[in-house]
């Protein structure tokens, strides 16, 4: 008898004596049957019980008011079991024997951080337990669990030492920050001149995988995790300045200048560093290193690999020196053979999910590998791991504005439509769909009018002819885009629904309604959100500890439903993250209101 079996969701590998799986909660021996386990699902979601806020008497809320509110507005929402929220926007209760007030770990509505300094937020990165928040004069803020080093700054639980881990405090960097972004237990920094520097350590489901020491080019060694900002070697010729990056749960993928290239590194559990033979692996140090040991070749995997589009769309034929050589020994060459670089095709941008990564090039082509046992990379294919990067025809010619993914879900937006893939319950459509005598379900497309009203530019009359040459070319290709957009609208979602309802799962983008034009998206693990241009807020997905911010706790909300302006203080919502179990929302102060706010 095995001693393990694999969980059909997320492919983790379990004790055969275990019958749930410890990532996900699926049955053992479910295997083969996902469209039974998804009626299994639904059949408890139906059943749920809705707790709200209001329900517990001893509940108290924050003390705060409009006044308190700074021009950026950062709320948290969620758990805070382990320390994920600051201590002052926690929820709290009295004890009845002794009238004491002690905290309930979780906040069950967006609560704002008013003890933030006077700063403009610009944008916030979650990880499973941490979040991070980047301002507008390049300083980045880091809160909650400092597991692995994740915070990027020595661990506190003393207030007399300084802020704790769950307060806000700024990471110590030598440079201003141009972007940030999370992954499960690490931090990645970039800076405006092109260097990336990252915090914490990396797992997969056998557990901590350590991290290569960067500062060792001599012998591969093992660090445990860095606990403060390292720089990371992306020290290729011609490679060096990097433009963009992306973090999954446990992998990292960035972007180099001009778009030849991409440095990819962490856990390859799923492929999804773009790595599918042992042969494309690089090794940057000056020793040999056996990969016959397999704790060897995934600590070389937490160097990055440098990656060209060659390398990732192409398969080279080994020479026959080549293949006796993999045959008599698994032993890495130190120097590998020069990598080509091909003119013809750019990478324009890059994305994560939790185990999978995405990229565009510049002709507008995206391609997705990694875990896909729910249909997250979205190339309509049944495999449980994509392997080598597939193109996701659907969106042939068409600009991804944004792009992201959960556990078993991803999201992209696409001129101000929102389209899901993965696992049914995070498709944002109704689980009525599998009623024939189903009415249209109520959010409904933009009217074309709408849609180009948010897109087309406003001409400016003051440019010089060079530019005006330059936007008139811009706003004929946003044309060309919205031509394609309207292609994909014009696909019968109807059945693609309840295709995806039968399988329990969507191989496919499919369609999100919604009334108006969204600007932006944003998920957690397990849930998803949506914002309109006027920061109306849409969640759905799971909406355990009040996560979705809507002041309920329950297991799931299959459509999106707007969260009340109420409980965000009427602010303007631009944005947010999400982590296992907790969300943080920005939002801008939009006015001043009069209604009363619960106090403690």
């Amino acid at each position: 008898m095995p001693d393990k079996w694999v969980c059909d969701t997320c492919l983790v590998p379990n004790d055969r004596n275990d019958n749930n799986c410890s990532c996900c909660g699926s049955v053992k021996g479910s295997a083969g049957s996902s469209a039974v386990h998804h009626n299994l699902e639904t059949q408890v979601f139906l059943q749920q019980k809705v707790v709200k806020y209001t329900d517990d008497p001893r509940r108290l809320r924050k003390n705060y008011s409009q006044s308190d509110l700074k021009h950026t507005v950062v709320f948290v929402v969620g758990s805070s079991e382990m320390d994920q929220l600051p201590y002052s926007c926690c929820d709290k209760f009295i004890k009845p024997e002794t009238g004491e007030v002690e905290s309930m770990y979780e906040s069950s509505l967006p609560t704002p951080i008013v003890e933030l300094p006077k700063m403009r937020v610009l944008e916030v990165s979650c990880g499973a337990l941490h979040t991070a928040l980047l301002t507008s004069t390049g300083l980045v803020y880091t809160f909650g669990c400092n597991d692995m080093g994740a915070l990027g700054r020595l661990t506190n639980s003393d207030p007399s030492y300084g802020p704790l881990d769950s307060e806000p405090a700024l990471v110590d960097l030598r440079f201003s920050i141009k972007k940030v972004s999370c992954g499960d237990n690490h931090t990645m920094f970039l800076t405006f001149t092109g260097n990336v520097y990252f915090t914490g350590g990396f797992k997969d489901s056998d557990g901590p995988i350590g991290i290569a020491d960067y500062s060792n080019f001599e012998t591969l060694t093992r660090l445990d995790y860095v606990s403060l900002p390292t720089k990371v070697p992306c020290d290729v010729e011609g490679s060096t300045v990097v433009i963009d990056m992306a973090s999954g749960e446990n992998h990292c993928v960035l972007l180099c200048n001009g778009g030849h290239s991409m440095y990819t590194f962490g856990s390859n559990e799923f492929n999804q560093l773009l790595i599918w033979d042992t042969s494309q692996i690089q090794n940057a140090t000056d020793n040999d290193v056996d990969l016959s040991v397999p704790s060897n070749k995934k600590l070389l995997l937490t160097w990055p690999q440098h990656r060209t589009l060659a390398d990732v769309l192409s398969i080279s034929k080994k020479t026959d020196v080549e293949e006796e050589d993999e045959n008599l020994t698994t032993t890495l060459r130190t120097r590998g053979k020069k990598r080509g670089r091909t003119n013809e095709e750019l990478i324009a941008q890059v994305f994560t999910g939790n185990c999978t990564t995405f990229f565009q090039t510049k002709s507008l082509r995206v391609y997705g590998a990694g875990r896909n046992a729910q249909g997250e990379v979205g190339v309509g294919s049944e495999e449980n791991v994509v392997t080598k990067p597939k193109e996701l025809t659907f969106f042939r010619g068409v600009e991804l504005t944004q792009l992201s993914g959960g556990q078993f879900f991803t999201i992209a937006l696409v001129n101000n439509y929102v389209f899901t893939w993965g696992k049914f319950h995070y498709l944002g459509i109704s689980e009525n769909y599998h009623n024939p005598n189903y009415i249209t379900h109520p959010h409904v497309r933009p009217k074309e009018e709408e849609r180009k009203f948010y897109l087309s530019p406003e001409p400016d009359y003051e440019e010089y002819s060079v530019s005006k040459r330059r936007r008139l070319e811009e706003v004929g290709n946003e044309l060309d885009n919205l031509d394609l957009t309207e292609k994909l609208l014009s696909l019968d979602y109807e059945s693609m629904y309840k295709r995806a309802l039968n399988l329990g799962k969507a191989t496919m983008p499919l369609l999100v309604e919604f009334k108006e034009p969204i600007k932006a998206v944003f998920n957690g693990s397990d849930n998803l959100f949506a914002a309109t241009y006027d920061g109306t807020l849409y969640a759905w997905g799971s909406a355990q500890n009040y996560t979705l911010g809507n002041g309920k706790d329950y297991f799931f909300q299959y459509s999106p439903e707007i969260v009340s302006p109420f409980h965000l203080m009427h602010c303007k919502i631009t944005g947010g993250s999400g982590g296992s179990q907790h969300t943080v929302i920005l939002g801008l102060k939009k006015r001043s209101i009069s209604h009363p706010r619960p106090r403690y």
